[in-house]
């Protein structure tokens, strides 16, 4: 119908993931995807909605073969969509895991479409903090080598959302929102004008107090879906195709197709898999950290009871230093090492 009445957009059936649509678990569904072929710019449509557009159209075209007159204005139209409808642009998948281990965790996270393609970069932050949101410093460090640790603790962290770029030029009026664990309403970002204002600046503080086994293995496992919404402007010197009709575009682009390369790879992207690695390796790496740390803090209580010729250490010394959170508190556990009488020479 939109080639016989010249309409110049084109229609095919897209299937789009679960997270593509803003969910974090499901299946794969069929949408329809409505292009301008004049402007280059597409919107998805849900199939109920392509479905009653169907109707209009096929209204429209009994019109146009009658010979009446079939033309709408664009609010009525069902073969245009209105230039200040919201689309989605692409999604972030930000792994929590490095909460369950009190982590702090930078990273830039691909914006990636509903075909699976990086279009564009969102700067994150997950920062542990206390209840007053202020983060913790190196000598505050709440690591834990084992999540379980945290169970029945109150867990307080920051999620920071610097800044976004990379995407194509045509979107505009830009956010990025997102739903938190237990949240009924979504969390959403002041809106950027366009592709070269890329800071958000976009922060919120959560707390769960205490933390709950449930929430536990929603930080551990989980991963929260930061979703990019904005609007679509077409480009600035118009038409893509001013002397064809649809007809002719849609023939040029099957040839365009047809000639490309049979068996070029399509780039994705498996940006969940690339945080969750990292992460794995940041907790490795603090774990080592940990150890060697906890290493010369033995070192130094052993030496430290030579130097008084205490023979024996006391079971409780030994465990405050193995549990002290930072190399400070354990020193201030092994001055007592001189002083304790039960120890002995």
């Amino acid at each position: 119908m939109s080639e016989e009445m010249d309409r110049r957009v084109k229609f095919d059936i897209v299937m789009l993931s679960p997270q593509a649509r803003g969910l974090t678990a499901g299946q794969t569904e069929d949408h329809v995807r409505m292009r301008n072929l004049d402007s280059g710019l597409e919107w998805i449509w849900p199939r109920q909605k392509f479905l009653n557009r169907k109707f209009a159209m096929q209204e429209m075209f009994e019109d146009f073969k009658e010979g009446e007159n079939w033309q709408l204005p664009d609010e009525q139209d069902p073969f245009t969509e209105t230039p200040d409808a919201e689309v989605y642009i692409g999604t972030s998948n930000l792994s929590l895991e490095s909460l369950a281990y009190h982590m702090a965790l930078e990273i830039a996270l691909n914006i990636t479409d509903y075909r699976d393609r990086k279009i564009g970069v969102l700067n994150v932050t997950l920062l542990p903090c206390n209840e007053n949101g202020s983060p913790y410093t190196v000598e505050q460090d709440k690591f834990v080598d084992d999540p379980a640790d945290l169970l029945n603790q109150d867990l307080h962290f920051t999620l920071k959302i610097a800044s976004i770029s990379g995407l194509p030029p045509q979107y505009a009026d830009m956010y990025v929102q997102y739903t938190m664990f237990f949240e009924n309403e979504s969390n959403r970002s002041a809106v950027i004008s366009d592709t070269s204002a890329s800071e958000l600046n976009f922060s919120k503080q959560f707390s769960f107090m205490p933390l709950t086994k449930e929430v536990l293995e929603y930080l551990s496992t989980g991963a929260l879906l930061l979703q990019v919404w904005g609007k679509q402007r077409p480009p600035k010197d118009g038409s893509l195709h001013k002397s064809k009709n649809t007809k002719q575009m849609i023939k040029s682009e099957l040839m365009v197709l047809a000639s490309a390369a049979p068996n070029e790879p399509i780039k994705k992207t498996v940006d969940i898999a690339k945080v969750t690695s990292q992460m794995k390796m940041h907790v490795t790496e603090k774990k080592l950290a940990r150890l060697e740390e906890k290493m010369a803090q033995f070192r130094k209580m052993i030496e430290m009871a030579e130097k008084n010729q205490k023979p024996r250490i006391h079971v409780k010394i030994l465990w405050d230093v193995l549990r002290a959170p930072t190399p400070e508190v354990a020193d201030q556990v092994m001055t007592l090492i001189p002083f304790d009488n039960i120890l002995g020479k």
